[in-house]
């Protein structure tokens, strides 16, 4: 039986008995830690997530991010894509996802249908260029209209192979991200590789997501390294969105640095719009910690002799809000290509 089918099972039973505070925690007991476990420079953790942040959230990535499902060449039909094709028919060419009537154009939002139309001047040869406005931190467009920067797009797909777009984001004050995600399947049932950098002063952050959708569900598989700082993410999660009330994620995040890993593992829930965290804090492979829902938020409770530190409860924290923003931000950047899947 997949996990993905024990998933969506779990999750219709839950939604069908929902009753708002009737959650629980991690069940199970912990075993005492080894002697000497210790959570040594928290802070260093809570500059590391914080600069991914401050790299990740710079205007023009959060509006690619933000607006990232109505990305698109509105009011043509993009040509066949790949996966169309007849088996009969001749491989298809670079540039078949876009219409010969939108290469090289320039698409603004328009507030209107809250959609891009295309309006003057001239865009990438071979490509489309979206003029991004500036959103706010819950990705609503900003009025009047600030421009954030532009997102060029580019059908990079091989002749015979899977849909593959390139995606280049260009910050009006800075920032860059250059991407390219390749998928195959259909518009509820695909998977792909998404890859790329992001830039910022400073700073270089080098990503890779094998992902999954299968209806509700999504599942990703990401590495993000700190280019320069030694530091790497990793992040396996499963959500799924049973409906407006009922969210159910799983976890499995860790963050190295050069002298300490940190893994939290467990879940993450929103059910009957309550959250429910359960999750399991180690530091070098020895228990730490535990995650659990409180009357006004997480609760963070030591499993060591000694009480948490409030850098260490911040450093916690931060990785909490970080490997979700992770999650977010990669699965918003695979929306523009997956609206050609048939």
């Amino acid at each position: 039986m997949s996990r993905a089918w024990i998933t969506r099972a779990v999750a219709a039973a839950l939604v069908v008995a929902c009753k708002p505070g009737e959650g629980t925690g991690p069940g199970g007991g912990h075993p005492p830690p080894p002697p000497g476990v210790v959570f040594q420079d928290p802070e260093l953790f809570i500059d590391g997530v914080a600069a991914f942040e401050d790299a990740w959230e710079f205007p023009a990535l959060r509006s690619a991010t933000g607006l990232g499902g109505v990305v698109g060449v509105t009011g043509v039909a993009p040509a066949l894509a790949p996966q169309c094709v007849s088996s009969r028919a001749a491989p298809a060419a670079p540039f078949d996802v876009f219409p010969d009537t939108a290469l090289g154009r320039i698409y603004a939002y328009d507030s209107v249908s809250a959609r891009f139309r295309a309006g003057p001047g001239v865009g990438p040869a071979g490509g489309v260029e979206f003029t991004l406005p500036e959103v706010d931190s819950a990705s609503h467009v900003v009025f009047p209209l600030q421009p954030a920067g532009t997102l060029d797009l580019f059908d990079v797909t091989p002749v015979g192979g899977v849909l593959t777009l390139h995606g280049v984001v260009t910050g009006a004050t800075g920032g860059s991200a250059d991407y390219q995600f390749a998928v195959t399947g259909r518009a509820d049932s695909n998977s792909g590789i998404l890859s790329g950098r992001v830039a910022a002063p400073g700073r270089v952050f080098i990503f890779r997501d094998s992902t999954t959708g299968y209806l509700a569900q999504t599942t990703a598989g990401v590495v993000v390294t700190d280019s320069g700082y030694g530091s790497q993410m990793t992040l396996i999660a499963t959500q799924t969105r049973a409906d407006a009330f009922d969210t159910f994620y799983d976890l499995d995040f860790t963050y190295q640095s050069p002298g300490q890993r940190v893994r939290l593992l467990g879940h993450n829930t929103v059910y009957c719009l309550q959250p429910l965290i359960g999750l399991s804090v180690t530091v070098n492979d020895s228990d730490f910690a535990t995650v659990t829902t409180g009357a006004t938020g997480a609760v963070i409770t030591s499993l060591t002799d000694s009480a948490l530190t409030p850098a260490q409860d911040s450093a916690i924290r931060a990785l909490m809000r970080g490997q979700g923003e992770l999650f977010n931000w990669l699965t918003s950047l695979a929306l523009p290509a997956k609206q050609f899947l048939p």
